[in-house]
């Protein structure tokens, strides 16, 4: 296992403002390739770090994950396809090898008019996190996995139940001292697919699209605490299978708003 802190792994070498390199590490991988969110949030900091600023916050990212990342070096390249008056439309492209391995856009934008607050979405009833037992070392089957804390409210995977769904609370081994938007961007993907809890045994799935509305900053939530992840399958077909995923803090913040097709491989 690695022992460099997630904040590391997903921390790109600047070469200049448009261009970043990532080393990918071994030990991370989802599949062939890096979990998509290590390599989304390289993405996200290296934008941020250029583009953002306490007065620019990152606000939504859609991405189209086309191949695998795989370890080693990757080249990160940023375009700013527009920045105006009140946000920042920025393109970002992880190639490999010559190829377009990840295509990203982010929107980054200062604050608007407060006066319009709503929330449709309802505050799941959080449980002690210490009463939910994590799950085994090595008891999942990715790399990846291993760097982090699962600690699930139900809805076990493999366990051939009737519901696509996934809760529990989740957190990195050694995250670092980083609580920033990348940060979140990762905590959104590490949670399994949602439809494993409707099989009996696992099957190979890939993301292959991902969008992120960052909703609410973290800060002010305790550091070490872990993280409420909520997630449900919308509906599988020919392959294809829509997620729907929440993260929260501890205090009962949404924090982000998560949407990802899954691909079943086999």
């Amino acid at each position: 296992m690695s022992a460099d802190s997630f904040d590391a792994v997903t921390t790109a070498r600047r070469i200049s403002d448009s261009h970043f390199v990532l080393e990918v590490p071994d030990g991370y991988q989802q599949g062939r390739g890096a979990f998509g969110g290590l390599t989304l949030a390289a993405i996200v900091r290296a934008v941020d770090s250029v583009h953002g600023g306490p007065e620019r916050a990152v606000r939504t990212l859609t991405a189209e994950l086309c191949g695998p990342v795989l370890p080693g070096p990757a080249d990160i390249t940023i375009e700013a396809l527009r920045l105006g008056s009140g946000t920042s439309t920025v393109a970002a492209r992880i190639t490999q090898q010559g190829e377009l391995r990840t295509h990203a856009v982010l929107v980054l934008g200062r604050e608007r008019a407060s006066d319009v607050e709503h929330r449709g979405i309802v505050t799941p009833r959080l449980p002690d996190w210490r009463e939910l037992s994590a799950v085994p070392d090595g008891a999942l089957p990715p790399p990846f996995a291993q760097h982090f804390e699962f600690r699930p409210n139900g809805h076990l995977p493999f366990m051939g139940g009737g519901e696509a769904r996934a809760a529990g609370f989740i957190r990195p081994r050694r995250p670092g001292p980083l609580r920033d938007a990348a940060f979140i961007t990762a905590l959104a993907d590490a949670w399994w697919p949602a439809l494993f809890g409707i099989m009996s045994a696992p099957r190979p799935m890939a993301t292959i699209t991902f969008t992120l509305d960052l909703v609410s900053s973290p800060d002010g939530l305790e550091p070490d605490l872990p993280y409420y992840h909520e997630a449900h399958t919308l509906v599988s077909h020919a392959g294809f299978a829509p997620e729907l995923r929440t993260l929260w803090g501890h205090d009962g913040r949404l924090l982000a708003i998560n949407h990802q097709t899954f691909v079943v491989v086999a």
